[in-house]
């Protein structure tokens, strides 16, 4: 009976997980669509976050910690007569202010935009990631189901 309960939340949470990334793939796809034409931007602005974990180890030895810095760099582009501005996506990478990157923007509205040099478009791995948690859950079930009958 437990085995079947952990299979049933692997399978929930796999498919959460599919969901979700199979979602957001489709939009940020769609997004690439329809920003169909490029132009030079500049970096203006680059905001930095840091993000911590601990681990407690069940030893007595001490718990491992770690930190990694997160850079979410800010463009400025021009069509026409007007200005925009548009954030990417976060980077494990520094980036420098003053620096020239393209901008896929959507002509009929410029200001759906994202700066092509810095796009991460992981929501697909994200998706086989739920899948193969789907798939787990899936197996462990049958192989379950199969033992309880030998």
């Amino acid at each position: 009976m437990r085995k079947t309960f952990q299979s049933i939340i692997f399978i929930v949470v796999g498919a959460l997980v599919a969901v979700f990334g199979l979602t957001m793939y489709v939009r940020e796809k769609q997004i690439e669509t329809v920003c169909s034409s490029s132009t030079s931007g500049v970096i203006t602005d680059v905001r930095s976050f840091s993000i911590s974990r601990q681990r407690k180890k069940h030893t007595k030895k001490p718990s491992v910690s770690y930190s990694k810095e997160q850079y979410v760099p800010e463009a400025t582009y021009t069509i026409g007569d007007i200005s925009y501005t548009v954030e990417g996506d976060g980077l494990n990478e520094p980036v420098s202010e003053g620096e020239t990157v393209t901008i896929m923007y959507n002509p009929s509205d410029p200001s759906e935009a994202y700066i092509l040099d810095y796009y991460n478009n992981a929501y697909g791995f994200i998706t086989l990631f739920g899948a193969a948690f789907v798939v787990l859950g899936i197996l462990a079930a049958v192989v379950k189901k199969g033992k309880r009958y030998h």
